[in-house]
Protein backbone atom coordinates (compact mmCIF):
# COMPACT_ATOMS: atom_id res chain seq x y z
CA UNK A 1 0.00 0.00 0.00
CA UNK A 2 3.10 2.11 0.77
CA UNK A 3 4.72 1.92 -2.57
CA UNK A 4 1.39 2.11 -4.37
CA UNK A 5 0.64 5.65 -2.76
CA UNK A 6 4.27 6.68 -3.33
CA UNK A 7 4.09 5.78 -7.16
CA UNK A 8 1.09 7.99 -7.11
CA UNK A 9 2.45 11.23 -5.54
CA UNK A 10 5.59 10.51 -8.23
CA UNK A 11 3.24 9.96 -11.15
CA UNK A 12 1.08 13.56 -10.12
CA UNK A 13 4.33 15.20 -9.60
CA UNK A 14 5.71 14.01 -12.94
CA UNK A 15 2.99 15.03 -14.91
CA UNK A 16 2.55 18.48 -12.83
CA UNK A 17 6.46 19.03 -14.08
CA UNK A 18 5.61 18.08 -18.06
CA UNK A 19 2.46 20.33 -18.13
CA UNK A 20 4.98 23.42 -16.82
CA UNK A 21 7.58 22.55 -19.60
CA UNK A 22 4.40 22.14 -22.32
CA UNK A 23 2.41 25.56 -21.07
CA UNK A 24 3.40 28.35 -23.17
CA UNK A 25 3.94 32.19 -21.69
CA UNK A 26 0.73 34.01 -21.15
CA UNK A 27 1.24 37.41 -22.66
CA UNK A 28 -2.53 38.24 -22.57
CA UNK A 29 -3.83 39.59 -18.77
CA UNK A 30 -6.93 38.22 -17.80
CA UNK A 31 -10.25 39.98 -16.43
CA UNK A 32 -10.41 41.83 -13.14
CA UNK A 33 -13.03 40.04 -11.84
CA UNK A 34 -11.29 36.53 -12.74
CA UNK A 35 -7.77 37.45 -11.47
CA UNK A 36 -9.56 38.43 -7.68
CA UNK A 37 -11.95 35.11 -7.74
CA UNK A 38 -7.95 32.88 -8.59
CA UNK A 39 -7.03 35.35 -5.65
CA UNK A 40 -9.71 34.71 -3.45
CA UNK A 41 -10.07 30.71 -4.00
CA UNK A 42 -5.92 30.53 -3.36
CA UNK A 43 -6.94 32.17 0.49
CA UNK A 44 -9.80 30.23 1.26
CA UNK A 45 -7.87 27.23 -0.12
CA UNK A 46 -4.55 27.93 1.81
CA UNK A 47 -6.97 27.96 5.23
CA UNK A 48 -9.29 25.52 4.79
CA UNK A 49 -6.77 22.75 4.92
CA UNK A 50 -6.61 22.52 8.45
CA UNK A 51 -10.12 21.34 7.99
CA UNK A 52 -9.78 18.79 5.49
CA UNK A 53 -6.96 17.07 7.14
CA UNK A 54 -9.27 16.95 9.90
CA UNK A 55 -11.85 15.24 7.46
CA UNK A 56 -9.05 12.88 6.12
CA UNK A 57 -7.69 11.91 9.43
CA UNK A 58 -11.29 10.70 10.48
CA UNK A 59 -11.91 8.91 6.89
CA UNK A 60 -8.37 7.16 7.76
CA UNK A 61 -8.98 6.16 11.52
CA UNK A 62 -6.82 8.74 13.24
CA UNK A 63 -7.16 11.01 15.58
CA UNK A 64 -6.70 14.69 14.31
CA UNK A 65 -3.71 16.69 16.11
CA UNK A 66 -3.74 19.99 15.72
CA UNK A 67 -0.41 21.03 17.12
CA UNK A 68 1.80 18.41 14.42
CA UNK A 69 -0.14 20.52 11.84
CA UNK A 70 -3.38 18.32 11.78
CA UNK A 71 -1.64 15.10 10.78
CA UNK A 72 -2.95 13.07 13.74
CA UNK A 73 -0.04 12.49 15.95
CA UNK A 74 2.47 9.53 16.39
CA UNK A 75 -0.06 6.75 16.34
CA UNK A 76 0.23 3.26 14.45
CA UNK A 77 -2.23 4.07 11.61
CA UNK A 78 0.50 7.38 10.09
CA UNK A 79 2.02 6.20 6.85
CA UNK A 80 4.94 7.77 5.53
CA UNK A 81 3.06 8.36 1.91
CA UNK A 82 0.58 10.43 4.45
CA UNK A 83 3.01 12.25 6.02
CA UNK A 84 4.83 13.65 2.95
CA UNK A 85 1.44 14.40 1.41
CA UNK A 86 0.07 16.82 4.49
CA UNK A 87 4.01 18.29 4.35
CA UNK A 88 3.30 18.86 0.50
CA UNK A 89 -0.50 20.87 0.78
CA UNK A 90 1.22 23.06 3.88
CA UNK A 91 3.92 24.27 2.25
CA UNK A 92 4.83 27.69 0.77
CA UNK A 93 6.68 27.63 -2.57
CA UNK A 94 6.73 29.87 -6.26
CA UNK A 95 4.42 31.81 -7.79
CA UNK A 96 2.79 28.98 -10.36
CA UNK A 97 3.40 25.20 -8.92
CA UNK A 98 3.71 23.90 -5.38
CA UNK A 99 1.32 24.12 -2.57
CA UNK A 100 -1.54 26.60 -4.27
CA UNK A 101 -1.98 23.77 -6.82
CA UNK A 102 -2.29 21.43 -4.27
CA UNK A 103 -4.59 24.11 -2.04
CA UNK A 104 -7.03 24.25 -4.83
CA UNK A 105 -6.87 20.71 -6.11
CA UNK A 106 -7.97 19.59 -2.38
CA UNK A 107 -10.95 22.65 -1.93
CA UNK A 108 -12.31 21.21 -5.13
CA UNK A 109 -12.02 17.56 -4.11
CA UNK A 110 -13.47 18.25 -0.75
CA UNK A 111 -16.20 20.32 -2.15
CA UNK A 112 -16.63 20.04 -6.02
CA UNK A 113 -15.68 16.75 -6.55
CA UNK A 114 -17.71 15.04 -3.96
CA UNK A 115 -20.90 16.68 -5.36
CA UNK A 116 -20.61 16.08 -8.95
CA UNK A 117 -19.93 12.40 -8.30
CA UNK A 118 -22.97 11.99 -6.01
CA UNK A 119 -24.71 13.52 -8.41
CA UNK A 120 -24.03 11.64 -11.55
CA UNK A 121 -24.19 8.70 -9.45
CA UNK A 122 -27.70 9.25 -8.61
CA UNK A 123 -28.90 10.91 -11.62
CA UNK A 124 -27.51 7.54 -13.18
CA UNK A 125 -29.76 5.75 -10.85
CA UNK A 126 -32.90 7.69 -11.38
CA UNK A 127 -32.27 7.04 -15.18
CA UNK A 128 -32.13 2.84 -14.54
CA UNK A 129 -35.75 2.03 -14.75
CA UNK A 130 -36.37 -0.84 -12.01
CA UNK A 131 -36.18 -4.48 -12.76
CA UNK A 132 -38.80 -6.40 -11.01
CA UNK A 133 -38.16 -10.07 -9.61
CA UNK A 134 -41.25 -11.56 -10.91
CA UNK A 135 -43.03 -9.52 -14.07
CA UNK A 136 -46.45 -10.64 -14.87
CA UNK A 137 -45.37 -13.03 -17.83
CA UNK A 138 -43.14 -15.66 -15.32
CA UNK A 139 -46.22 -15.07 -12.54
CA UNK A 140 -48.68 -16.76 -15.48
CA UNK A 141 -45.14 -19.51 -16.18
CA UNK A 142 -44.70 -20.19 -12.51
CA UNK A 143 -49.29 -20.33 -12.30
CA UNK A 144 -49.04 -22.08 -15.78
CA UNK A 145 -46.45 -24.77 -14.65
CA UNK A 146 -47.94 -28.20 -14.48
CA UNK A 147 -46.22 -31.76 -14.88
CA UNK A 148 -48.28 -34.82 -15.09
CA UNK A 149 -47.29 -38.53 -16.13
CA UNK A 150 -49.82 -38.03 -18.91
CA UNK A 151 -47.96 -35.06 -20.45
CA UNK A 152 -46.16 -35.56 -23.67
CA UNK A 153 -42.27 -34.67 -23.85
CA UNK A 154 -42.78 -32.24 -25.73
CA UNK A 155 -45.14 -30.56 -23.27
CA UNK A 156 -42.68 -31.57 -20.61
CA UNK A 157 -39.51 -29.57 -22.73
CA UNK A 158 -42.10 -26.56 -22.96
CA UNK A 159 -42.34 -26.35 -19.80
CA UNK A 160 -38.57 -26.75 -18.60
CA UNK A 161 -37.64 -24.16 -21.07
CA UNK A 162 -39.95 -21.80 -19.46
CA UNK A 163 -38.67 -22.68 -16.09
CA UNK A 164 -35.58 -21.99 -17.45
CA UNK A 165 -36.22 -18.18 -19.34
CA UNK A 166 -37.68 -17.79 -15.43
CA UNK A 167 -34.34 -18.54 -13.66
CA UNK A 168 -32.58 -16.58 -16.01
CA UNK A 169 -34.65 -13.85 -15.75
CA UNK A 170 -34.58 -13.57 -12.09
CA UNK A 171 -31.04 -13.85 -12.24
CA UNK A 172 -30.75 -10.68 -13.91
CA UNK A 173 -32.88 -8.79 -12.00
CA UNK A 174 -30.92 -9.88 -9.18
CA UNK A 175 -27.61 -8.65 -11.12
CA UNK A 176 -29.66 -5.13 -11.66
CA UNK A 177 -30.46 -4.86 -7.81
CA UNK A 178 -27.17 -5.85 -7.04
CA UNK A 179 -25.60 -3.32 -8.60
CA UNK A 180 -28.28 -0.56 -8.19
CA UNK A 181 -27.13 -1.50 -4.30
CA UNK A 182 -24.04 -0.99 -4.52
CA UNK A 183 -24.40 2.32 -6.36
CA UNK A 184 -26.94 3.42 -4.04
CA UNK A 185 -24.06 2.98 -0.91
CA UNK A 186 -21.55 4.97 -2.76
CA UNK A 187 -23.60 7.35 -3.21
CA UNK A 188 -24.61 7.96 0.19
CA UNK A 189 -21.32 7.95 1.01
CA UNK A 190 -20.19 10.60 -0.95
CA UNK A 191 -23.23 12.53 0.12
CA UNK A 192 -22.11 12.17 3.64
CA UNK A 193 -18.76 13.75 2.45
CA UNK A 194 -20.18 16.69 0.69
CA UNK A 195 -22.53 16.88 3.69
CA UNK A 196 -18.95 17.07 6.23
CA UNK A 197 -17.09 19.38 3.70
CA UNK A 198 -20.30 21.57 3.86
CA UNK A 199 -20.54 21.88 7.48
CA UNK A 200 -16.80 22.54 7.60
CA UNK A 201 -17.20 25.89 5.48
CA UNK A 202 -18.28 27.75 7.89
CA UNK A 203 -14.85 27.32 10.00
CA UNK A 204 -12.74 27.91 6.99
CA UNK A 205 -14.56 31.25 5.98
CA UNK A 206 -13.62 32.26 9.76
CA UNK A 207 -10.20 31.67 8.79
CA UNK A 208 -10.02 33.15 5.65
CA UNK A 209 -11.35 36.55 7.59
CA UNK A 210 -9.39 36.13 10.17
CA UNK A 211 -6.22 35.84 8.03
CA UNK A 212 -7.28 39.12 5.68
CA UNK A 213 -7.39 41.08 9.26
CA UNK A 214 -4.24 40.01 9.89
CA UNK A 215 -2.38 41.00 6.44
CA UNK A 216 -4.71 43.98 6.52
CA UNK A 217 -7.01 43.76 3.86
CA UNK A 218 -9.97 45.68 5.18
CA UNK A 219 -11.76 47.01 1.74
CA UNK A 220 -11.82 43.03 0.26
CA UNK A 221 -12.82 42.51 3.81
CA UNK A 222 -16.12 44.25 3.84
CA UNK A 223 -16.81 43.60 0.42
CA UNK A 224 -16.52 39.70 1.28
CA UNK A 225 -18.77 40.61 4.24
CA UNK A 226 -21.68 41.61 1.77
CA UNK A 227 -21.21 38.97 -0.87
CA UNK A 228 -21.01 35.88 1.52
CA UNK A 229 -23.44 37.12 3.88
CA UNK A 230 -26.41 35.51 2.35
CA UNK A 231 -24.11 32.12 1.52
CA UNK A 232 -22.68 32.17 5.83
CA UNK A 233 -26.37 32.43 6.84
CA UNK A 234 -27.01 29.00 4.67
CA UNK A 235 -23.62 27.37 5.86
CA UNK A 236 -24.23 27.86 9.19
CA UNK A 237 -27.88 26.35 9.05
CA UNK A 238 -26.41 23.28 7.41
CA UNK A 239 -23.74 22.60 10.10
CA UNK A 240 -26.04 23.07 12.64
CA UNK A 241 -27.82 19.53 11.18
CA UNK A 242 -25.95 16.69 12.00
CA UNK A 243 -28.17 14.58 9.69
CA UNK A 244 -26.49 12.79 6.95
CA UNK A 245 -27.87 14.27 3.63
CA UNK A 246 -30.93 12.60 2.30
CA UNK A 247 -32.04 12.52 -1.41
CA UNK A 248 -31.96 15.47 -3.45
CA UNK A 249 -29.20 17.03 -1.58
CA UNK A 250 -25.85 16.73 -3.80
CA UNK A 251 -28.15 18.78 -6.01
CA UNK A 252 -28.69 21.97 -3.43
CA UNK A 253 -25.09 21.94 -2.91
CA UNK A 254 -24.55 22.35 -6.33
CA UNK A 255 -26.65 25.03 -6.64
CA UNK A 256 -24.79 26.67 -3.61
CA UNK A 257 -21.64 26.23 -5.36
CA UNK A 258 -23.04 28.02 -8.08
CA UNK A 259 -23.91 31.14 -5.76
CA UNK A 260 -20.56 31.17 -4.70
CA UNK A 261 -19.50 31.75 -8.14
CA UNK A 262 -22.41 34.63 -8.62
CA UNK A 263 -20.90 36.22 -5.30
CA UNK A 264 -17.81 36.08 -6.18
CA UNK A 265 -17.94 37.83 -9.63
CA UNK A 266 -20.20 40.33 -7.44
CA UNK A 267 -16.67 40.99 -5.31
CA UNK A 268 -14.54 40.96 -8.41
CA UNK A 269 -17.13 43.78 -9.45
CA UNK A 270 -17.09 46.10 -6.15
CA UNK A 271 -13.28 45.98 -6.22
CA UNK A 272 -12.91 47.03 -9.87
CA UNK A 273 -15.17 50.05 -8.57
CA UNK A 274 -13.65 50.65 -5.71
CA UNK A 275 -10.36 51.05 -8.18
CA UNK A 276 -11.97 53.17 -10.39
CA UNK A 277 -12.81 55.53 -7.56
CA UNK A 278 -9.36 55.91 -6.17
CA UNK A 279 -8.23 56.11 -9.83
CA UNK A 280 -10.80 59.08 -10.39
CA UNK A 281 -9.52 60.60 -6.95
CA UNK A 282 -5.93 60.62 -7.61
CA UNK A 283 -6.19 61.93 -10.74
CA UNK A 284 -8.27 65.44 -9.40
CA UNK A 285 -5.50 65.71 -6.94
CA UNK A 286 -2.24 64.13 -7.64
CA UNK A 287 -0.18 63.68 -10.35
CA UNK A 288 -0.85 60.70 -12.82
CA UNK A 289 3.28 59.72 -12.48
CA UNK A 290 2.35 59.49 -8.38
CA UNK A 291 -0.99 57.12 -8.99
CA UNK A 292 0.86 55.22 -11.31
CA UNK A 293 3.47 54.44 -8.81
CA UNK A 294 0.71 53.45 -6.53
CA UNK A 295 -1.10 51.01 -8.97
CA UNK A 296 1.57 49.48 -10.35
CA UNK A 297 2.45 46.68 -7.11
CA UNK A 298 -1.17 46.16 -7.61
CA UNK A 299 -1.15 45.48 -11.24
CA UNK A 300 2.08 43.45 -11.00
CA UNK A 301 -0.18 41.75 -8.32
CA UNK A 302 -3.33 40.88 -10.50
CA UNK A 303 -0.86 40.56 -13.98
CA UNK A 304 0.47 37.43 -11.74
CA UNK A 305 -2.69 36.28 -10.63
CA UNK A 306 -4.33 36.02 -14.26
CA UNK A 307 -1.22 34.24 -15.48
CA UNK A 308 -1.74 31.67 -12.65
CA UNK A 309 -5.56 31.63 -13.35
CA UNK A 310 -5.15 30.68 -16.85
CA UNK A 311 -2.86 27.83 -16.05
CA UNK A 312 -5.12 26.79 -12.76
CA UNK A 313 -8.31 26.58 -15.01
CA UNK A 314 -6.71 23.37 -17.50
CA UNK A 315 -4.91 22.16 -14.56
CA UNK A 316 -7.95 22.05 -12.36
CA UNK A 317 -9.79 20.05 -14.84
CA UNK A 318 -7.06 17.51 -15.52
CA UNK A 319 -6.56 17.23 -11.48
CA UNK A 320 -9.79 16.92 -11.10
CA UNK A 321 -10.06 13.55 -13.71
CA UNK A 322 -7.14 12.20 -11.98
CA UNK A 323 -8.42 12.53 -8.69
CA UNK A 324 -11.10 10.41 -9.74
CA UNK A 325 -9.29 7.72 -11.20
CA UNK A 326 -7.36 7.78 -7.62
CA UNK A 327 -10.17 7.66 -5.81
CA UNK A 328 -11.02 4.54 -7.72
CA UNK A 329 -7.55 3.25 -7.05
CA UNK A 330 -7.97 3.65 -3.93
CA UNK A 331 -10.92 1.97 -3.27
CA UNK A 332 -10.13 -0.76 -5.34
CA UNK A 333 -6.58 -0.97 -2.95
CA UNK A 334 -8.72 -1.06 0.09
CA UNK A 335 -11.09 -3.99 -0.88
CA UNK A 336 -7.95 -5.51 -1.71
CA UNK A 337 -6.69 -4.95 1.76
CA UNK A 338 -9.83 -6.06 2.81
CA UNK A 339 -9.88 -9.18 0.25
CA UNK A 340 -5.87 -9.85 2.32
CA UNK A 341 -7.19 -9.84 5.57
CA UNK A 342 -10.40 -12.34 4.96
CA UNK A 343 -7.67 -14.19 2.62
CA UNK A 344 -5.00 -14.29 5.78
CA UNK A 345 -7.92 -15.34 8.34
CA UNK A 346 -8.94 -18.21 5.69
CA UNK A 347 -5.39 -19.20 5.64
CA UNK A 348 -5.48 -19.73 9.51
CA UNK A 349 -8.55 -21.24 9.68
CA UNK A 350 -7.33 -23.67 6.84
CA UNK A 351 -4.11 -24.18 8.92
CA UNK A 352 -6.12 -25.25 12.08
CA UNK A 353 -8.37 -27.36 9.64
CA UNK A 354 -5.00 -29.46 8.06
CA UNK A 355 -3.94 -30.16 11.82
CA UNK A 356 -7.29 -31.71 12.46
CA UNK A 357 -7.27 -33.82 9.25
CA UNK A 358 -4.01 -34.73 9.54
CA UNK A 359 -5.53 -36.58 12.96
CA UNK A 360 -8.16 -37.86 10.86
CA UNK A 361 -6.19 -39.42 8.18
CA UNK A 362 -4.20 -40.91 11.20
CA UNK A 363 -7.19 -42.15 12.21
CA UNK A 364 -9.14 -43.22 8.29
CA UNK A 365 -4.99 -45.12 7.63
CA UNK A 366 -6.07 -47.59 10.31
CA UNK A 367 -9.30 -48.09 9.29
CA UNK A 368 -8.35 -48.42 6.10
CA UNK A 369 -6.13 -51.57 6.96
CA UNK A 370 -8.88 -53.32 7.85
CA UNK A 371 -10.83 -52.11 5.19
CA UNK A 372 -8.26 -53.49 2.94
CA UNK A 373 -8.37 -57.01 4.60
CA UNK A 374 -12.04 -57.12 4.15
CA UNK A 375 -11.99 -55.76 0.44
CA UNK A 376 -9.96 -58.79 -0.75
CA UNK A 377 -12.81 -61.20 0.83
CA UNK A 378 -15.27 -58.88 -0.87
CA UNK A 379 -13.58 -59.15 -4.34
CA UNK A 380 -13.29 -62.89 -3.91
CA UNK A 381 -17.00 -63.11 -3.76
CA UNK A 382 -17.51 -60.51 -6.23
CA UNK A 383 -15.26 -62.83 -8.72
CA UNK A 384 -18.15 -65.65 -7.62
CA UNK A 385 -20.69 -63.66 -8.60
CA UNK A 386 -19.42 -62.54 -11.53
CA UNK A 387 -19.22 -65.67 -13.37
CA UNK A 388 -22.70 -66.35 -11.95
CA UNK A 389 -23.43 -63.56 -13.49
CA UNK A 390 -22.16 -64.49 -16.92
CA UNK A 391 -23.91 -68.08 -16.89
CA UNK A 392 -27.01 -66.04 -16.17
CA UNK A 393 -26.37 -63.59 -19.48
CA UNK A 394 -25.36 -66.55 -21.40
CA UNK A 395 -28.92 -68.25 -20.31
CA UNK A 396 -30.49 -64.91 -21.40
CA UNK A 397 -29.28 -64.43 -24.62
CA UNK A 398 -30.58 -68.26 -25.57
CA UNK A 399 -33.74 -67.36 -24.24
CA UNK A 400 -33.88 -64.14 -26.20
CA UNK A 401 -33.30 -65.62 -29.64
CA UNK A 402 -35.79 -68.28 -28.75
CA UNK A 403 -37.88 -65.40 -28.41
CA UNK A 404 -36.92 -64.19 -32.05
CA UNK A 405 -38.09 -67.42 -33.21
CA UNK A 406 -41.45 -67.28 -31.92
CA UNK A 407 -41.98 -63.87 -32.73
CA UNK A 408 -41.29 -64.87 -36.16
CA UNK A 409 -43.98 -67.59 -36.74
CA UNK A 410 -46.30 -65.16 -34.80
CA UNK A 411 -45.11 -62.79 -38.08
CA UNK A 412 -45.52 -65.23 -40.38
CA UNK A 413 -49.02 -66.63 -39.61
CA UNK A 414 -50.19 -62.94 -39.39
CA UNK A 415 -49.06 -62.67 -43.00
CA UNK A 416 -51.27 -65.54 -43.38
CA UNK A 417 -53.73 -64.46 -42.05
CA UNK A 418 -53.92 -61.31 -44.16
CA UNK A 419 -53.28 -63.36 -47.44
CA UNK A 420 -56.30 -65.29 -46.17
CA UNK A 421 -58.40 -61.95 -45.74
CA UNK A 422 -57.70 -60.72 -49.06
CA UNK A 423 -58.89 -63.60 -50.48
CA UNK A 424 -62.31 -63.64 -49.10
CA UNK A 425 -62.72 -60.34 -50.07
CA UNK A 426 -62.33 -61.60 -53.68
CA UNK A 427 -64.65 -63.94 -53.18
CA UNK A 428 -66.94 -61.34 -51.82
CA UNK A 429 -66.40 -58.85 -54.94
CA UNK A 430 -67.23 -61.73 -57.43
CA UNK A 431 -70.25 -62.89 -55.51
CA UNK A 432 -71.69 -58.83 -55.82
CA UNK A 433 -71.28 -58.84 -59.38
CA UNK A 434 -72.81 -62.22 -59.95
CA UNK A 435 -75.65 -60.60 -57.52
CA UNK A 436 -75.55 -57.98 -60.10
CA UNK A 437 -75.89 -60.42 -62.90
CA UNK A 438 -79.08 -61.90 -61.46
CA UNK A 439 -80.77 -58.65 -60.71
CA UNK A 440 -80.26 -57.75 -64.14
CA UNK A 441 -81.83 -60.80 -65.41
CA UNK A 442 -84.66 -60.63 -63.13
CA UNK A 443 -85.11 -56.92 -64.95
CA UNK A 444 -84.99 -58.83 -68.13
CA UNK A 445 -87.84 -61.12 -67.25
CA UNK A 446 -90.31 -58.75 -66.11
CA UNK A 447 -89.83 -56.86 -69.21
CA UNK A 448 -90.35 -60.19 -70.78
CA UNK A 449 -93.61 -59.99 -68.69
CA UNK A 450 -95.14 -57.01 -70.04
CA UNK A 451 -94.59 -58.32 -73.08
CA UNK A 452 -96.46 -61.29 -72.67
CA UNK A 453 -99.31 -59.15 -70.78
CA UNK A 454 -99.44 -57.41 -74.07
CA UNK A 455 -99.52 -59.89 -76.53
CA UNK A 456 -102.91 -61.67 -74.18
CA UNK A 457 -104.81 -58.15 -74.39
CA UNK A 458 -104.14 -57.87 -78.40
CA UNK A 459 -105.60 -61.53 -78.16
CA UNK A 460 -108.48 -61.10 -76.44
CA UNK A 461 -108.96 -58.41 -79.02
CA UNK A 462 -108.30 -60.55 -81.82
CA UNK A 463 -110.72 -63.01 -80.26
CA UNK A 464 -113.39 -60.79 -79.65
CA UNK A 465 -112.91 -59.95 -83.60
CA UNK A 466 -113.33 -63.58 -84.64
CA UNK A 467 -116.48 -64.29 -82.79
CA UNK A 468 -117.99 -61.11 -84.52
CA UNK A 469 -116.67 -62.47 -87.49
CA UNK A 470 -118.21 -66.13 -86.81
CA UNK A 471 -121.47 -64.27 -87.08
CA UNK A 472 -120.28 -63.18 -90.88
CA UNK A 473 -118.81 -66.75 -91.33
CA UNK A 474 -121.67 -68.26 -90.60
CA UNK A 475 -124.07 -66.44 -93.05
CA UNK A 476 -121.00 -66.61 -95.61
CA UNK A 477 -119.95 -70.02 -94.99
CA UNK A 478 -119.97 -71.33 -98.15
CA UNK A 479 -117.92 -68.23 -99.39
CA UNK A 480 -115.54 -68.60 -96.27
CA UNK A 481 -114.73 -71.92 -95.34
CA UNK A 482 -111.01 -71.87 -96.36
CA UNK A 483 -110.84 -68.32 -94.19
CA UNK A 484 -112.43 -69.78 -91.12
CA UNK A 485 -109.69 -73.11 -91.46
CA UNK A 486 -107.17 -70.14 -91.50
CA UNK A 487 -108.18 -68.78 -88.41
CA UNK A 488 -108.51 -71.81 -86.72
CA UNK A 489 -104.53 -72.41 -87.37
CA UNK A 490 -103.66 -68.74 -86.55
CA UNK A 491 -105.85 -69.59 -83.23
CA UNK A 492 -104.29 -72.92 -82.77
CA UNK A 493 -100.43 -71.30 -83.11
CA UNK A 494 -101.19 -68.48 -80.60
CA UNK A 495 -102.37 -70.93 -77.96
CA UNK A 496 -99.41 -72.88 -78.40
CA UNK A 497 -97.21 -69.87 -77.93
CA UNK A 498 -99.28 -68.69 -74.87
CA UNK A 499 -98.45 -72.04 -73.48
CA UNK A 500 -94.83 -71.97 -73.93
CA UNK A 501 -94.71 -68.74 -72.40
CA UNK A 502 -96.19 -69.81 -69.99
CA UNK A 503 -94.23 -72.78 -69.04
CA UNK A 504 -90.98 -70.43 -69.14
CA UNK A 505 -92.54 -68.18 -66.46
CA UNK A 506 -92.50 -71.19 -64.51
CA UNK A 507 -88.73 -72.04 -65.39
CA UNK A 508 -87.65 -69.03 -64.65
CA UNK A 509 -89.10 -68.50 -61.26
CA UNK A 510 -87.97 -71.81 -59.85
CA UNK A 511 -84.56 -70.48 -61.24
CA UNK A 512 -84.64 -67.16 -58.93
CA UNK A 513 -85.97 -69.36 -55.86
CA UNK A 514 -82.48 -71.56 -56.64
CA UNK A 515 -80.79 -68.32 -56.98
CA UNK A 516 -82.28 -67.16 -53.54
CA UNK A 517 -81.41 -70.34 -51.81
CA UNK A 518 -78.09 -70.22 -52.96
CA UNK A 519 -77.43 -66.44 -51.76
CA UNK A 520 -78.85 -67.56 -48.48
CA UNK A 521 -76.13 -70.26 -48.11
CA UNK A 522 -73.70 -68.22 -49.08
CA UNK A 523 -74.25 -66.06 -46.62
CA UNK A 524 -74.60 -68.38 -44.09
CA UNK A 525 -70.88 -69.81 -45.22
CA UNK A 526 -69.27 -66.45 -44.98
CA UNK A 527 -70.64 -66.00 -41.36
CA UNK A 528 -69.43 -68.71 -40.62
CA UNK A 529 -65.89 -68.15 -41.65
CA UNK A 530 -66.04 -65.20 -40.20
CA UNK A 531 -66.86 -66.43 -36.80
CA UNK A 532 -64.04 -69.36 -37.70
CA UNK A 533 -61.58 -66.27 -38.66
CA UNK A 534 -62.20 -64.74 -35.18
CA UNK A 535 -61.41 -67.73 -33.33
CA UNK A 536 -58.46 -68.46 -34.79
CA UNK A 537 -57.26 -64.73 -34.06
CA UNK A 538 -58.31 -65.52 -30.55
CA UNK A 539 -56.62 -68.46 -30.42
CA UNK A 540 -53.11 -68.96 -29.01
CA UNK A 541 -50.20 -70.10 -31.25
CA UNK A 542 -51.09 -73.38 -33.10
CA UNK A 543 -48.76 -76.16 -33.96
CA UNK A 544 -47.23 -76.94 -37.49
CA UNK A 545 -49.64 -79.88 -37.92
CA UNK A 546 -53.13 -77.84 -37.00
CA UNK A 547 -51.94 -75.51 -39.44
CA UNK A 548 -51.41 -77.52 -42.02
CA UNK A 549 -55.47 -78.52 -41.31
CA UNK A 550 -56.31 -74.87 -41.52
CA UNK A 551 -54.78 -75.02 -44.68
CA UNK A 552 -56.74 -78.09 -45.93
CA UNK A 553 -59.71 -76.67 -44.73
CA UNK A 554 -59.69 -73.33 -46.32
CA UNK A 555 -58.37 -74.49 -49.45
CA UNK A 556 -61.50 -77.08 -49.69
CA UNK A 557 -63.39 -74.03 -48.84
CA UNK A 558 -61.98 -72.23 -51.46
CA UNK A 559 -63.04 -75.07 -54.07
CA UNK A 560 -66.72 -75.24 -52.84
CA UNK A 561 -66.59 -71.96 -52.91
CA UNK A 562 -65.60 -71.89 -56.88
CA UNK A 563 -67.69 -74.65 -57.39
CA UNK A 564 -71.00 -72.89 -56.71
Amino acid sequence: FFSVAQGWRSHSDQDRKLRAKDRAPETVLGSKSSRTSCHEDSLRSEFSQSQRDKTNMAESGRHFDPKNGGRGGSGPAETAANHELSHQSLDVGGDRGGPQKRTLTNTFKGQEHSVSASSTLLSRLLEEQSVPVLDKTSLNLLSNLKLDEKMQPDEVAKQVDAIKQLVSQIQSSYKVLTNQETNLKRARKLLHEGHQSLNAKETELREVVTFMKKNGNQGQLSALHESLGSSNNQDSKDSKSDIPPQKGSEFSSREEFETLKKQVSLYKRLVEAHMGDNSNQAGGKKRPDVAATVQSPVKAELQRITRNVESYKVEIKKLLDRIEAEQEMMQQVYEMQGKLKKDKDQFVKAQQALTKEQTKVKEARKRNDKMRTQLERDRTQLERERTSIKKKEEDLKGDRARQKKKEEEIQSDKKAVDHERSQLKKELKKLDKEKDKLEDEHKKIDSERKKVRQEKERLKKDVQKANSAKERIEKERAKADQECTNAQKRKDKVLQEIQKAQSEEKKKRQELKEIEETKIKLKAELEQLKKEKRKMEKRPNKSPVQKQQAQKQSSSDETELTGL
